[in-house]
């Protein structure tokens, strides 16, 4: 598809959308970038329906490993409570 074909699609899609909304004055700018992102989606939306291809799946470990997290004994929270209470004593 050239430029033309494309420039022309935005065009009639922008105008679709002012028409859509009312015919509003003043939003022509917001108009044309809305018709710009439609056609674009519109022309990638094969592209982007296509599966991914992963050549090996991660192994397990990698996976388990994200759930460690230093818990608090591992900051020194593992103190005895009664302990700080017989030496004040």
């Amino acid at each position: 598809m050239d430029e033309q074909e494309i420039e022309d699609r935005v065009h009639e899609r922008a105008h679709r959308i002012w028409e859509e909304e009312g015919r509003p004055e003043g939003k022509a700018e917001v108009h044309w970038d809305l018709a710009r992102l439609v056609v674009s989606l519109e022309d990638a939306k094969q592209a982007m329906r296509k599966p991914i291809k992963i050549d090996e799946a991660e192994s397990i470990e990698a996976i388990v490993n994200q759930g460690e997290f230093p818990t608090l004994t591992d900051q020194g929270e593992s103190l005895v409570h009664g302990a700080l209470d017989d030496e004040g004593a």
